[in-house]
């Protein structure tokens, strides 16, 4: 399967959403849904995603029409953390959606590593105040 989403480890805290190296908008939106169902099984503690994007190739065509999308179903007033681990083209692409809406641009993170995304969201909950929007 070109997009997998189960929880980053047993605390469930985290989910992890993994790109394979090609996908389609339909997988993107239908793994979307599972997210949220996921994390909407959760209200009672805040849930923080990790999309990795480490292994994606290029992006599906009409990426800033589906980024739009996607947004329509975020809830700014939610807690959550949505880390985007890559390349440049993935940060660009953060910098993208913080563009595409504000509400929901403190959200939003990048990272180089799957490895520095749970430490930017470590930070987060610990109530650091130093944690940035992104990690090399």
């Amino acid at each position: 399967m070109a997009i997998t989403v189960d929880w980053y480890n047993s605390s469930e805290k985290i989910i992890y959403w993994h790109f394979g190296p090609e996908w389609t908008w339909e997988e993107y939106h239908a793994s979307a849904a599972q997210v949220k169902q996921m994390s909407l099984s959760k209200m009672e503690q805040p849930i923080d995603i990790i999309m990795d994007l480490t292994r994606n190739h290029i992006f599906p065509n009409d990426l800033a029409h589906n980024l739009r999308k996607a947004q329509e179903l975020e809830d700014p007033a939610r807690n959550y953390m949505l880390v985007l681990v890559g390349n440049d083209v993935v940060n660009g692409v953060v910098r993208l959606a913080r563009t595409f809406n504000r509400k929901l641009a403190s959200h939003y993170f990048s990272a180089r590593s799957v490895e520095s995304a749970v430490q930017l969201i470590q930070a987060k909950r610990s109530g650091m105040d130093n944690y940035s929007h992104s990690s090399q």
